[in-house]
């Protein structure tokens, strides 16, 4: 039997008036073994996820509704794709495909489009990955290479623009708020350590420290883009989680692991 387990998710529905909730069982892709979801749209009723083929190493990145069931998103070509983040609404799913030539792509999939390959449509080469979008599915981010790791964010309207890193080193976003207007990712230092870090317009690309040791990286961004979290090593060089606002700057979780949620 090829499917050997099923990922379970926990979904407010009618029920949820009488304080009770259904659980329901999202199978693996067909010539898939698991099913992992890593995303779910603002009202819970649709999820992103990658299915796994454990004989063969391959991932395929698929969308899952009640409504609609089970959705292969495909690839750009390739035998792989990656599901990382969905959009409020669930009209819009990023992630990272291979494409025939086996380059991994960063792209964006929307129902009436389908899979497209991002670094196609704003005409660039090299390889890259989609790690988050905006809550109207309108903003993209992650990170673009063409020789060095760089961060991008990418929309209809702009194309591909990259972000800068702390002094022109490599770099990559992970996160961004509903509106688009910070990104949250990391950028190397003069030392080649990773530092967490915020962009926006007015400010451009900050350090936002750390908890004492050398590097950190930031993973998630809450909706209003004022709270950020990730992880960051201390002085005695262990990883913690953190959470970071303006006005309380980097505070340590305590005997905890680091964090990839949305800061709230």
């Amino acid at each position: 039997m090829r499917a050997l387990s099923f990922a379970l998710l926990s979904l407010a529905s009618a029920a949820q008036a009488q304080n009770c909730s259904d659980v329901i069982e999202i199978p693996a892709l067909p010539g898939f073994d698991v099913s992992t979801p890593s995303a779910i749209t603002c009202d819970g009723r649709v999820v992103a996820g990658t299915a796994v083929d454990l004989a063969f190493a391959r991932f395929g990145a698929y969308r899952w509704s009640e409504a609609q069931g089970l959705v292969a998103l495909g690839t750009l070509g390739g035998v792989a794709s990656t599901a990382a983040a969905i959009s409020c609404q669930g009209e819009v799913i990023v992630g990272h495909a291979e494409t025939a030539g086996g380059e991994q792509r960063p792209f964006r999939w929307t129902e009436t489009s389908g899979m497209e390959d991002l670094l196609v449509l704003s005409s660039l080469g090299g390889t890259g990955a989609a790690y988050g979008v905006s809550a109207d599915g309108q903003t993209v981010v992650g990170v673009y290479s063409n020789g060095s790791d760089q961060a991008f964010a990418w929309s209809p309207s702009a194309g591909l623009v990259v972000l800068p890193g702390l002094g022109s080193l490599a770099c990559a976003a992970n996160a961004l708020s509903d509106d688009g207007g910070v990104v949250v990712g990391w950028s190397q230092d003069a030392g080649s350590r990773r530092r967490a870090v915020r962009w926006t317009a007015a400010l451009g690309v900050e350090d936002l420290g750390t908890l004492g040791g050398g590097s950190a990286e930031a993973f998630g961004v809450s909706g209003d883009g004022q709270v950020i979290v990730g992880w960051s090593s201390n002085a005695v060089g262990i990883q913690q989680a953190f959470r970071w606002t303006q006005a309380t700057g980097m505070v340590p979780l305590a005997a905890s692991q680091p964090l990839f949620s949305n800061g709230r």
